[in-house]
């Protein structure tokens, strides 16, 4: 196995703003360029995000540039902050010389990279996070990994565990079907993603559900069952209590009579749903903290009234007690026409990262940052 070279891993630190504001909000970023989604671990004190071609960590006090593939994308960080996961066409390792999007792994301890699928043109990979440790990964492709498993390459999840270097695939499909946004714990013991499949003789109509795979009795349980709507972009909990997701449904925990998206959450504990958002206009890409007590969602409604007059795409805090009362805080209030979104957080939700085109710290608007909430 090549190792990415020592001087490259000497993580040559970059000039980032990091300008503090009045009120609880910091712009991360500086310069126009292209961000993308941010990934912390559980303190929520170091953050991945990528910045064009490359990928940065970034601490509370400096920003390094990180060794991995030019093209990564999306990189997901561990709870524990020593792992960092990507799918990119790079070739990082002289190992990937065909361009082919492949699944990369990075060992902060160790300093190394690995490269953990090799496939050949025209499979894919993407959406690959990882738990606490790095020790198992999840994510999307349509190759033949498991051989004979995926004969007719469809998008299929599939588990590697770094210990043994062996993959499972845990659904399958055909092509008529799409699974899709697969989160595993930080535990490392459940995976839930989205999909119209049937695997259970359970979903006959073709909705789009929830679905939970449990890696140590490799058992997969419908988490939610609709005739109307569906139910997609699902977020575990850290020990894999509590999902939340969006939904267009009218039948999981009261109205939703004009059949927009509104977020839930799921306490597997209870069986219970809980609506957390009530709005005439859509709310979604519900993000659900480590502890399972906090949800970061997006809307373009005016959820806590006279916040959002104007229709802008805000980022809301639902925080939720044990009793299952749930109350809201708007996060960001930028102007019409702008947009937060891709909101991660910390395990209490104490530290929320986002990215926006909206000028909340006073230093001009127009260009997408990445920006840090503290509450």
């Amino acid at each position: 196995m090549k190792r990415p070279n020592a001087s490259i891993l000497a993580l040559a630190l970059l000039a980032h703003g990091s300008t503090a504001l009045a009120q609880t909000t910091t712009r991360i970023t500086s310069g126009a360029s292209s961000w993308s989604s941010p990934s912390t671990d559980k303190l929520g004190k170091t953050l991945i995000y990528t910045q064009g071609g490359t990928t940065i960590l970034h601490t509370p006090s400096k920003s390094y540039a990180m060794p991995v593939a030019v093209s990564a994308s999306s990189p997901f960080f561990s709870q524990g902050g020593k792992v960092l996961v990507y799918a990119s066409d790079g070739d990082p390792l002289g190992t990937n010389d065909d361009g082919n999007d492949e699944v990369f792994l990075l060992d902060l301890n160790k300093r190394r990279t690995v490269q953990l699928t090799t496939t050949a043109d025209p499979a894919s990979a993407s959406s690959v996070t990882t738990d606490k440790y790095g020790k198992r990964v999840v994510f999307l492709s349509d190759a033949d990994l498991v051989t004979g498993s995926n004969a007719d390459l469809n998008p299929e999840v599939f588990l590697y565990t770094v210990s043994t270097g062996v993959f499972e695939q845990l659904t399958d499909t055909t092509g008529v079907n799409q699974n899709r946004n697969p989160r595993i714990s930080a535990s490392g013991k459940l995976v839930v993603y989205d999909s119209d499949a049937d695997p259970l003789t359970t979903n006959a109509d073709g909705n789009v559900e929830i679905f939970l795979y449990a890696v140590g009795t490799a058992t997969t349980t419908q988490l939610t069952t609709t005739t109307v709507g569906d139910c997609s972009r699902p977020s575990i909990s850290a020990d894999g209590r509590f999902v939340a997701f969006e939904s267009d449904t009218t039948e999981l925990a009261g109205a939703n009579a004009d059949g927009l998206d509104e977020v839930y959450r799921l306490d597997r504990k209870s069986s219970t749903f809980l609506r957390l958002t009530d709005s005439t206009e859509a709310s979604d890409r519900a993000f659900v903290s480590g502890s399972g007590a906090y949800v970061v969602l997006e809307s373009e409604g005016d959820l806590v009234v006279g916040g959002n007059l104007d229709g802008s795409n805000e980022l809301y805090l639902a925080a939720i007690t044990k009793a299952g009362v749930s109350t809201l805080t708007q996060v960001t209030a930028g102007a019409v026409g702008t947009s937060s979104r891709s909101a991660t957080c910390d395990h209490l939700a104490k530290r929320i990262y986002f990215r926006s085109d909206a000028d909340l710290t006073s230093q001009g608007s127009g260009d997408d940052h990445i920006f840090l909430y503290v509450r």
